[in-house]
């Protein structure tokens, strides 16, 4: 682990002590107990959903979701009327230099290896789970649990390698506070939870022998080909 990566894994475990969402895998019902207690955000949906349940309200009813939502980002409707439609974008951004700059880190972002891998893992996966747990009665316990693990992260991990990438191709190498690549690698640090559960997950459904060994032998080799790909990343930094 080069020094620069060893920094900004100190400063993220400071930012985590006081935000720690921002360094989650938003599966609010498997966090550890002590990460709950110091999470605002858990604390406020926790908070909503008893407050329903006492003026015997349906927290699951979703007029009753979008009202609780409103409630807990209440500066999302400053910020929808201070975006910028198309024809602004351009006049914000009207000089050829930023365009192109833009639009470089677009294409960047959607030609990246890494990308293009997890990708594939998500839509292999995906019809994995769809041969093999959407529709299918398993008694409750270990099954659906380690089915669950795989379809949770399956989907999750592709959003936070996106923004993980995202921000190294965006960072400014002149930014003391590296901000960017603080938060780049949380991102990364929240792609290799979901793969090393994810394997795991996988390597308990082929114990109990319900599904072939050779359905799961290629999304294992995907998941370890990116987190060996995590490790590159990590070390240029």
């Amino acid at each position: 682990m080069n020094e620069k990566l060893k920094v900004i894994l100190k400063k993220n475990a400071e930012y985590e002590q006081q935000t720690p969402y921002n360094f989650c895998d938003r599966w609010c019902e498997r966090c550890n107990p002590e990460t709950q207690r110091r999470c605002q955000l858990y604390l406020d949906e926790l908070g909503l959903q008893l407050t329903n349940i006492a003026h015997g309200r349906d927290p699951e009813d979703i007029e009753i979701f979008e009202e609780d939502l409103d409630m807990l980002t209440p500066d999302v409707d400053i910020l929808e009327d201070s975006w910028l439609d198309d024809d602004e974008l351009e006049d914000e951004f009207d000089d050829d230099e930023t365009l192109q700059t833009i639009e470089r880190q677009r294409r960047e972002l959607s030609t990246h290896p890494l990308m293009k891998v997890v990708k594939q893992y998500q839509l292999l996966t995906s019809r994995f789970l769809n041969k093999n747990y959407f529709d299918k009665i398993y008694p409750e316990g270990k099954i659906p649990y380690n089915f669950e693990t795989i379809s949770w992260y399956h989907t999750l991990l592709p959003i936070k390698m996106q923004r993980a990438l995202s921000d190294i191709i965006s960072c400014d190498p002149f930014d003391p506070d590296e901000y960017l690549l603080c938060d780049a690698v949380a991102q990364l640090g929240i792609c290799k939870k979901s793969i090393i559960l994810s394997i795991e997950a996988f390597r308990r459904i082929i114990d109990i022998q319900i599904i072939p060994l050779q359905e799961t032998t290629q999304l294992l080799a995907l998941l370890h080909n990116i987190a060996s790909q995590i490790k590159i990343l990590e070390d240029s930094i």
